[in-house]
């Protein structure tokens, strides 16, 4: 049990930065307007914290934008979500993110 735990609290420190990218990109596109509605900022959490196992298969920024999508689809319907392109740009910027955390660039 105690093994369960620290792998979990490992996976939670590793992946904190990607986590704040992705959540700080959604909030930014706002994809779906709840912010701009007066939501608050965490509102899309639930939606970054399932987006966030699923971009470990992503290898281009289309499937990035592809899991995205299908995340907001599932949670509010096809018709809220909108179109694919509505997400091009959080996709592009998280694949940069999750580039990032793959590759960090050497000191």
């Amino acid at each position: 049990m105690q093994e369960a735990i620290s792998r979990r609290h490992l996976f939670r420190r590793e992946y904190r930065p990607l986590r704040k990218a992705v959540a700080a990109i959604i909030a930014k596109v706002d994809p779906i307007n709840l912010l701009a509605l007066g939501a608050p900022g965490d509102e899309y959490d639930p939606e970054v914290t399932a987006i966030l196992p699923l971009l470990a298969s992503a290898r281009t920024a289309d499937e990035v934008c592809t899991i995205v999508r299908a995340e907001f689809a599932r949670r509010f319907g096809d018709e809220v979500a909108g179109p694919h392109e509505r997400y091009r740009d959080a996709a592009a910027a998280i694949w940069q993110a999750l580039s990032d955390s793959r590759y960090p660039s050497q000191p």
